[in-house]
């Protein structure tokens, strides 16, 4: 019955037979979630059927249907939004569901609706023991060679070709580096209103800006634009600078969501975390007048103890990162989340810009009382 009101979009119908049958207490099985999930999604109600299935997963108590995630996953794929998409697409992976091409095809196409070009993607199959047999005889790219409409960068997608492992990009396969985002200039300019003076989160350096910014789904952002001519030359080394921040993951750094590449701009977009609170600067020294609040005694000592874990995982040489340095640490560079919880911001920053552009700055920023002398007077 629920497949006929899904069928007919009787939405209404379809909820009171839900809820008639929860409140008999009549076990739903697999077979009755995909047909709710599939109610709703013929009623353009994606996100709760998302909502429903992940609830179910949470019970563990019945497995869904894989049907029932690719239904929801379709959707998200032909909306272009890549965050859902990837997100049903890790779901899936960890239920066991790996080797599908179905997957694949539909993490492919939302990323061809949002015109964003793919980096890595056969590798990322190889990773998830895809056999050559399957990438050849029914390889998704082969299906979407396309001409990009984004003004990231103009150049034809196909299967012969990947940037991911192409000789002149070496940013690394995704075995090495964590999943982030591609995001297109066409995002990133709609969630920044275009790079409005109203959404400027700090003032305009001589090589970067960082704005605030709001995605399609929602979820606040902070954009940092920074200027071609400050990164380093070599593409090589911009790349290898870039999968350094793509390692970096710890609970007192900042969150890199994703990157953008303008070439036609000659900017470089990084999209971190929105940390809502401000730097720890706004905490020090505040007069009776200001708005933001003198910090406890514990919460300071917290503050401290989080930045020295940043800093630790920074200096340390694990399997999964190098060894990196800060080398622009201040009080402005330590973010404050709603827990009063530190952030490191700008991590490994200077892995993607030029000497002279990270000197320049580091003269006129608050970080000189944090270096040692030798090295901010040579």
């Amino acid at each position: 019955m629920l497949k006929v009101y899904a069928e007919n979009k009787l939405l209404a119908k379809g909820k009171e037979l839900v809820n008639q049958m929860s409140a008999s207490g009549c076990r739903i099985g697999p077979l009755t979630w995909d047909a709710i999930v599939k109610l709703y999604i013929d009623s353009g109600e994606v996100e709760k059927a998302d909502s429903i299935l992940h609830k179910v997963l949470l019970q563990k108590k019945i497995r869904p249907f894989f049907s029932s995630f690719m239904a929801v996953m379709d959707q998200y794929a032909k909306r272009g939004d890549i965050h859902n998409t990837e997100k049903i697409f890790r779901r899936l992976k960890e239920m066991g569901y790996v080797g599908r091409m179905k997957q694949y095809e539909a993490l492919l196409q939302a990323y061809v609706t949002a015109k964003t070009l793919v980096y890595g993607f056969r590798d990322r199959m190889k990773a998830d023991n895809m056999g050559s047999n399957d990438l050849n005889s029914t390889d998704p790219t082969a299906k979407c060679s396309y001409q990009t409409a984004s003004p990231l960068i103009s150049l034809e997608y196909s299967n012969r070709w990947d940037p991911m492992t192409d000789e002149r990009s070496s940013i690394g396969s995704s075995q090495e580096a964590p999943q982030i985002y591609r995001f297109n200039l066409e995002e990133i300019e709609c969630a920044t209103q275009y790079f409005s003076e109203v959404n400027l989160l700090s003032k305009k350096s001589s090589f970067a800006a960082t704005y605030k910014g709001i995605l399609r789904d929602g979820t606040e952002v902070a954009v940092k634009r920074i200027n071609k001519t400050s990164c380093k030359l070599e593409e090589a080394e911009f790349l290898m600078g870039l999968k350094a921040l793509t390692l970096l993951r710890h609970e007192n750094l900042v969150g890199l969501r994703g990157f953008c590449y303008s070439r036609a701009r000659g900017e470089c977009f990084l999209i971190y975390d929105f940390v809502a609170n401000g730097s720890l600067s706004k905490y020090l020294d505040v007069k009776c007048d200001e708005i933001h609040k003198v910090l406890d005694w514990s919460v300071r000592v917290c503050i401290i103890k989080g930045i020295a874990k940043g800093m630790e995982y920074l200096h340390s040489d694990k399997p999964s990162k190098p060894s990196l340095l800060h080398q622009n640490m201040s009080s402005t560079k330590v973010l404050i989340d709603h827990h009063f919880n530190p952030l490191l911001s700008s991590s490994a920053l200077h892995k993607l810009l030029a000497d002279d552009a990270i000197f320049s700055s580091l003269k006129t920023s608050a970080a000189m009382g944090y270096l040692a002398p030798e090295y901010s007077t040579n």
